[in-house]
């Protein structure tokens, strides 16, 4: 496992919540030989890896979701969060608008068609 560089900006309590579930899992994942060697010395070394197996299921299972601005205000965020993300992107929604340029200069008969 390699150290990385240092977070400095402001995260959330379920980014930096995620963030330990992914050191967790592999930790996990990282091979202890000391351990599997024990493991086939009582042999119950495909036990243990069906247990770990098992365990990175359930790992995946604690991963906190996280919800974009767009997620909020097409109502995919659940209940239980909706005053967090309320606090967040407020109570006005503005949508994002584009509006087609004309290619060419329209004349005043093509305006007449519309």
């Amino acid at each position: 496992m390699k150290d990385q560089n240092t977070i400095k900006e402001k995260e959330s309590q379920d980014v930096k919540w995620n963030r330990g579930l992914d050191l967790f899992i592999e930790s996990v994942h990282k091979p202890d030989d000391k351990l599997r060697s024990c493991a086939h010395n009582q042999n119950c070394y495909d036990e243990l890896m069906d247990v770990k197996e098992r365990v990175l299921e359930y790992l995946q299972t604690l991963r906190k979701p996280q919800y974009t601005e767009k997620d909020y205000w097409e109502g995919r965020v659940p209940d239980d969060q909706f005053e967090k993300y309320l606090n967040k992107y407020g109570y006005e929604y503005t949508p994002t608008v584009t509006v087609d340029k004309p290619t060419r200069r329209a004349r005043h008969s093509d305006l007449d068609a519309l």
